[in-house]
């Protein structure tokens, strides 16, 4: 697991809701809100496959949240939904020629909180539904620029390829959606009439996924690879509540 940036971030968080506290008076932490959000997002991406590299995609993702708070009288409960969107992408070298590829682009949260307001301040617990979508891809290059190999058979046995044949060029990708879970705390505090401050932690995973991505050039499917996907996520937002 990876997360001391999303950790560093939530620490900067916690700083400017410390300072911004002090400005404001009680708040009735009732209704709803909706607000801009940044997060920096550390993705690790393992395998069941033996030998196949690990994929991490880390980076900043920016987007827009909103909930509705209902105060019960020393416990605040209520619900938030978060989409932030940018590029998270990596590419590792798999043996000699082969690259692999990952990417994210958008990454979407329905979420349960329960708090408990202390006047200006809301610390709490959170947990619920994540949605995301993952590209992988693989690149085989042309056997000229691949003396040895998988991307050139002609100096190795393989069952199914002959002697002299190649599975190469093949430029090939696969995107899914990803339902998973995601659970976390945070802060929320007051720094001016009807104006929040909110940083918060997510540990957000998802079930195995497997990836076919297609034919090779000689028409022999790519074995399956199966994703195991986890995101550390540190976010800050700006909210309005009405």
């Amino acid at each position: 697991m990876r997360g001391w940036e999303a950790a560093l971030l939530l620490a900067t968080g916690f700083v400017i809701l410390g300072s911004a506290a002090a400005s404001a008076g009680s708040l009735p932490w009732n209704g709803a809100y909706l607000g801009f959000e940044g997060d920096f997002d550390a993705t690790t991406i393992t395998y069941t496959n033996t030998g196949t590299p690990n994929q991490n995609l880390d980076g900043a993702l920016l987007g827009v949240q909103g909930g509705y708070d209902w105060n019960l009288g020393g416990l605040v409960v209520g619900f938030a939904g978060d989409a932030t969107f940018g590029n998270l992408n990596t590419v590792v070298r798999d043996g000699n020629y082969i690259t692999e590829s990952g990417q994210i682009n958008a990454l979407g949260m329905l979420r349960a909180r329960v708090g408990a307001p202390m006047g200006s301040f809301l610390p709490y617990v959170t947990g619920g539904v994540a949605l995301t979508s993952l590209e992988q891809g693989e690149v085989c290059p042309d056997p000229i620029a691949a003396p040895y190999g998988f991307c050139n058979h002609g100096f190795a046995s393989d069952p199914n390829y002959p002697m002299g044949s190649s599975p190469g060029p093949f430029d090939l990708k696969q995107r899914k959606t990803l339902v998973g879970g995601t659970l976390g705390a945070g802060f929320e505090v007051a720094f001016a009439p009807g104006w929040t401050l909110q940083a918060q932690y997510l540990h957000t995973f998802f079930p195995a996924t497997t990836y076919v991505l297609g034919l090779d050039s000689d028409g022999t499917p790519l074995p399956p690879s199966t994703a195991h996907v986890n995101i550390d996520e540190g976010s800050v937002s700006f909210l309005k509540r009405f």
